[in-house]
């Protein structure tokens, strides 16, 4: 079914009543899980789930200072928990960096400090797990627990932008190997996602996880950072846009974790537009303004 971009969500139902398939589905990364993943920018998100994702409504808001850092008050990340009951699926979303001075304290954390390790297996920037942390501490976990009682039989789905998309890898390989649920019912769409953790991360996170998709707008920096000379590596699968991300428009499925046909081959021409803009969105004003379209 073709989507106007400037669909409403009774337009879109059609596509919203067909549950995702265990392989990418462009319709539901564009309409659903970017949605979710660009409200997070907003401090309040319900805005955007209201005006796009039909019956999804928000269950928490968790803010926090990112880590033992030295921009506290200025540096912080963001989270929020929500429940469609028409998709049947409880939604995770994490905010990416908000600022340079952010953007700079990843940088520095990912060259300079010691990778933390997971359970389950392998070693992420410090500064993505603390950040992860600080927001599953401040009450995500604990209304996660509560959702899972009252939903015991809906999908997790996990979503984010930049650090956001980090955040989300992060999050779906601690509900697996905890284990909070099981890996089928795990669905993690991430937009920009930087290198999130080194090799044995990498093969831990493409062997425990059934559904997991790094999104890539063409020239985009960000899923080239931090560099694979420091022991940083992408996770299977990548789905490379090289083109504007227009309704309709094809993408590549990348089957290695840094396939040379797909973002890799961009690698000398970087761009921070690329970085901002998804579907023809910037992603984090489409989030502040609610999810609307502009006319």
């Amino acid at each position: 079914m073709k989507i106007r971009p400037e669909a409403r969500p009774d337009d879109i139902t059609q596509m919203q009543q067909t549950k995702p398939q265990r392989f990418f589905n462009d319709s539901f990364a564009r309409d659903v899980l970017y949605i979710a993943a660009a409200a997070a920018y907003a401090d309040n998100p319900q805005p955007c789930l209201t005006n796009r994702l039909r019956g999804a409504y928000v269950i928490g808001k968790y803010k926090a200072d990112c880590g033992p850092l030295p921009f506290q008050g200025f540096d912080y990340c963001y989270g929020f928990t929500a429940v469609s009951e028409f998709h049947r699926a409880v939604i995770l979303s994490f905010r990416g960096a908000q600022n340079l001075a952010q953007f700079l304290m990843e940088d520095f954390q990912a060259v300079f400090e010691k990778k933390s390790p997971l359970f389950g297996g392998g070693k992420v920037a410090r500064y993505f797990h603390d950040g992860f942390n600080s927001v599953w501490t401040k009450g995500m976990y604990r209304d996660l627990l509560f959702l899972r009682k009252r939903h015991p039989n809906y999908e997790i789905w996990i979503t984010g932008h930049s650090l956001g998309g980090s955040m989300s890898a992060i999050a779906a390989h601690e509900l697996v190997v905890n284990p909070l649920f099981a890996g089928c019912r795990i669905v993690t769409v991430t937009f920009s996602e930087p290198r999130t953790g080194d090799a044995e991360f990498v093969e831990a996170h493409n062997r425990l996880l059934n559904y997991t998709y790094r999104v890539v707008h063409k020239n985009d920096f960000m899923p080239h950072w931090p560099s694979n000379l420091i022991g940083y590596r992408q996770y299977k699968y990548e789905i490379f846009y090289d083109n504007d991300m227009k309704r309709g428009d094809g993408y590549r499925f990348c089957k290695e974790s840094e396939d040379s046909s797909c973002s890799a081959k961009t690698i000398l021409n970087l761009s921070p537009f690329d970085h901002f803009h998804y579907y023809k969105h910037n992603t984090i004003e489409f989030g502040r303004r609610g999810c609307k379209i502009r006319r």
